[in-house]
């Protein structure tokens, strides 16, 4: 059966961002956890000093897709997507600028569509 045409199973990711807790939905796949390897990447630049972490992450996430691996780019773009519609980051198009994103790539991150994005009481995880 082709992944689009059908709801994938979820899970739930909860992320402690500067603007708070948040909840999030992402499909589960098989192999590696595509969500620890995006925010890996991502703390990995912030780590490195790079200039605009974000945007050096998807760029190391398009890469990534090319060489056949797309879960996290997938998932990393969903978990924006969903932040984006709340006003958390300015909106996908903007945030894609010079990273080789595709629309494509928007299309397949809109395709899983799980609908949660959940801010959590403002409470420290660790």
């Amino acid at each position: 059966m082709n992944r689009m045409t059908h709801k994938p199973e979820l899970r739930y990711v909860v992320i402690q961002t500067p603007m708070g807790i948040f909840k999030f939905a992402v499909p589960v796949v098989e192999g590696p956890d595509p969500v620890k390897i995006a925010m890996e990447m991502f703390q990995a630049n912030v780590d490195g000093g790079q200039g605009d972490p974000l945007l050096a992450t998807l760029t190391q996430l398009k890469s990534l897709a090319l060489e056949g691996s797309h879960q996290p780019l997938i998932t990393g773009l969903m978990l924006l997507k969903q932040m984006a519609e709340k006003g958390l980051v300015p909106p996908l198009p903007e945030l894609i600028v010079g990273t080789g994103i595709t629309q494509n790539d928007l299309d397949q991150a809109g395709a899983y569509n799980p609908g949660l994005f959940e801010r959590m009481d403002q409470q420290f995880l660790n």
